[in-house]
């Protein structure tokens, strides 16, 4: 059930998924975050672009860079800046109005439901249903789980020093660059 509806939203840690919400008055987006579920007054794509801006992004240049570092992709996990930084994945195409948005460091666990539908636990216990098989909605984790790996790697880039008492010390080589 949802509680009040919000007419602004930035997307947080502690945000677990954002789902569509249809009304005879419109499209709104129905957001878990804790214990709490509550509403806003946007589409979950418009929710989730907005939040992306407020990080010094946007949905279509985060989707582009996940494809320069992951390569052509279709329907590609976002990362969002931040300390620590999310990581989210579209459950479908982000342009359809029934994608749900997942965050992957709530994703406690999935389970085959149907056929052509899959649980998702999150980590406050709580579960939604998706329309994506299981193995679709695994390969989408694992992307978005190989982006974090990627974007760690290149965050956290190690530096070799050679310090001989002759010659000083050189900073040799780290991973991309030589010098």
């Amino acid at each position: 059930m949802i509680g009040s509806i919000r007419e602004e939203f930035v997307i947080r840690r502690d945000t677990m998924a954002i789902l569509p919400e249809f009304t005879s008055s419109g499209e709104y987006s129905k957001v878990m975050e804790g214990d709490q579920t509550f509403g806003v007054d946007k589409s979950p794509y418009v929710l989730m672009n907005e939040s992306l801006l407020h990080y010094c992004s946007d949905l279509k240049g985060a989707m582009r860079g996940t494809k320069t570092i992951l390569g052509s992709i279709n329907k590609p996990p976002v990362r969002i800046n931040g300390n620590p930084d999310m990581y989210w994945l579209p459950h479908k195409s982000p342009n359809e109005a029934d994608c749900v948005w997942i965050a992957l460091h709530h994703i406690s666990d999935i389970f085959s439901y149907s056929k052509n539908h899959t649980r998702v636990i999150l980590s406050n216990g709580s579960s939604i249903v998706l329309g994506i098989s299981l193995k679709q909605l695994q390969s989408r984790i694992d992307t978005a789980e190989q982006l974090q790996y990627k974007m760690k790697k290149i965050t956290d880039r190690t530096r070799t020093f050679i310090l001989d008492p002759k010659n000083g010390m050189q900073l040799i080589r780290d991973e991309y660059n030589n010098y």
